[in-house]
Formats: structure tokens, C-alpha cells, sequence
């Protein structure tokens, strides 16, 4: 068993999905037909323009649950314990087009919570880095 499977519940078969997808389907999100996947992930991306601010664009049940609202439309900060954080591992994901998995305890409601996040690059039609697939889960 690897590691990512031995600690990240879900994340390790988010990962293997990712890795498995042919190229031309990467950019679909909608691909993640396996509803216990959907509802640990949020789809992050822009808010417009290319210069715009990183957003989330989606989230699922499990992860809005375990932040305690819904993410959706909200700055990608709000995943992160803070805002460079962010950037920083959006940004970075993006530019290698590698998976980048980090764990860290955030804010969440009025408590702070240990997460793990797996963030997986995105490619648009064009063949561009556009977007980030990210699995959420929360370490005992």
C-alpha cells in the first residue's frame, strides 16, 4: 500500500483516476462520475479574465461539511491557512503539472481543523493549464 493510500482516504483514488484519464478528458470534470470522488473535491479557477483571482468554482458535500459552508464562488484562500498560501500552491501545481499534496490545519468555522489537500492540474481545450481539481480531506 503507498503512502498517499495508507494516509489519505479517497485522495489515493482521486489520484489514480487523475493518472488514468486520457489526456482530452482531464479538463472534464464531469468525468468524476464516482459520487464519493465528486463530493471530496473542489474545481478551482479563475473568476474571468487569465490575470483574475484564483476562485472556487465547485464544491462537494464532504468538503463544504467539513468547512462548514458551501465554498462555492468563494476566494481559493478560503481552503488555505492563508491567502500567498493559496496562490502559492494553485500557482504551483499549474506550472508543473504535477500533483502537489500538502496537509495543514486551517480555520474552519469557530475550531481549526488538520486537512489534506491533493491538488491535480486541469487542461482546457486549448491545452492549457486552466484549472485545478483538489481533494479535500480532513486527518484525524
Amino acid at each position: 500500500m503507498n503512502l498517499v493510500a495508507a494516509r489519505y482516504l479517497g485522495l489515493a483514488d482521486l489520484l489514480t483516476l487523475w493518472r488514468s484519464l486520457p489526456r482530452e478528458e482531464v479538463a472534464r470534470a464531469s468525468t468524476l462520475d464516482n459520487a464519493m470522488l465528486r463530493d471530496l473535491v473542489v474545481l478551482i479557477g479563475r473568476s474571468g479574465e487569465p490575470s483574475s483571482t484564483w476562485i472556487i468554482e465547485a464544491s462537494g458535500a464532504a468538503v463544504d461539511a467539513l468547512y462548514d459552508a458551501p465554498l462555492a464562488g468563494k476566494h481559493v484562500d478560503r481552503l488555505t491557512p492563508g491567502r500567498a498560501d493559496a496562490l502559492r500552491e494553485v500557482e504551483t501545481a499549474l506550472e508543473t503539472g504535477r500533483p502537489l499534496l500538502l496537509e495543514d490545519m486551517v480555520d474552519v468555522g469557530q475550531r481549526r481543523r488538520r486537512v489534506a489537500r491533493l491538488y491535480l492540474p486541469l487542461v482546457d481545450d486549448k491545452d492549457a493549464r486552466a484549472q485545478i481539481l483538489c481533494g479535500v480531506v480532513p486527518m484525524s
